[in-house]
C-alpha cells in the first residue's frame, strides 16, 4: 500500500462525508465492512449498518463537517492500515439516537482519529476514536466539568458503587 493511495482515499472519504454522499462512502468500503465507533452500542458490520450510522449522525448533526489537521499516514510501509486525525464541527439540530437525546441547537467541536484497514484498496475496517464525554457536555447531556451538577453526579455514583460492592460480596 502506498502513501499516495491513503492520501487520495482520505480526501475522497472526507469530501463524501462532508457532502453526505452516502453512496460514494459505501463505494469506498467492502460489503462486510466492520465499524467500531463510541457512538455504537456494539461493533457493526456491513454497508447497511454504515448507512444507518451516517443517517443517525447526520440527523443529529445536520451541518457536521470534518477537516484534517494533517495528511493520513500509513502505520507501516507494508501494512494495509492507516491513521487519520480529524476535527469535527457542527450543531446538534436533531435527535441523537441512540440513546435519544433531544436536539439543543448547541454547537459541538471535537477531535478524533480514524483507523482504516484496507484489502484490495477498499476499506474493510473503520474504527473511530473520539471523546464522547466532551460531546455529552457540549450538548447538555452531562453537566459542565467542576459544576455542582457534576459533583452531585459523583456523589450518586459513590452511593451506587457502595451498593454494588455490597451486592458483589
Amino acid at each position: 500500500m502506498e502513501a499516495g493511495f491513503v492520501e487520495d482515499f482520505g480526501d475522497r472519504w472526507q469530501e463524501a462525508v462532508n457532502r453526505h454522499a452516502v453512496e460514494e462512502i459505501l463505494a469506498l468500503c467492502a460489503q462486510d465492512i466492520r465499524i467500531e465507533d463510541p457512538g455504537l452500542a456494539q461493533t457493526a458490520t456491513g454497508r447497511e449498518a454504515l448507512r444507518a450510522f451516517f443517517a443517525q449522525t447526520w440527523n443529529a448533526f445536520p451541518d457536521l463537517r470534518f477537516s484534517r489537521p494533517d495528511t493520513p499516514y500509513l502505520v507501516a510501509p507494508d501494512a494495509p492500515v492507516a491513521i487519520a486525525r480529524w476535527i469535527a464541527k457542527g450543531t446538534m439540530g436533531g435527535r441523537l439516537d441512540p440513546p435519544g437525546y433531544a436536539p439543543t441547537n448547541s454547537p459541538v467541536e471535537f477531535h478524533g482519529v480514524d483507523i482504516w484497514e484496507f484489502n484490495d484498496n477498499v476499506l474493510t475496517r473503520w474504527e473511530g476514536i473520539y471523546d464522547v464525554l466532551s460531546i455529552a457536555r457540549q450538548i447538555g447531556a452531562l453537566p459542565p466539568q467542576g459544576s455542582p451538577g457534576e459533583r452531585l453526579g459523583a456523589l450518586l455514583q459513590r452511593i451506587g458503587a457502595s451498593r454494588m460492592r455490597r451486592k458483589a460480596n
